[in-house]
């Protein structure tokens, strides 16, 4: 038992130094230093990615491997097996 209320005095005495450090170091929150306020507007945010607009090239078509073609019956299976529910875990989504 004594070895439990031990530990928790370490635990308070780690805390209370974590919590009173800030205040007594150099440069702390009660350091008397000038408190820094901003001078006028903020500087305007870096115009976004993609040129003007910020909307990006469309990326064109997807590259299908020359050994295994894109066919109509491929794309049929991949929208079915898409909306397919009884994949999911309790047959509510796909």
């Amino acid at each position: 038992m004594l070895q439990g209320n031990g530990l928790v005095l370490r635990v308070l005495l780690l805390l209370m130094v974590a919590v009173m450090a800030p205040c007594i170091v150099p440069g702390g929150i009660f350091s008397g230093a000038p408190v820094l306020h901003a001078q006028g507007p903020p500087p305007p945010p870096p115009p976004p990615p993609g040129g003007p607009g910020g909307i990006f090239n469309p990326l064109g078509p997807m590259p299908a491997p020359p050994q295994n073609p894109l066919t109509e019956e491929k794309a049929l299976l991949g929208k079915f097996l898409f909306w397919e529910e009884q994949l999911s875990h309790d047959n509510s989504i796909s």
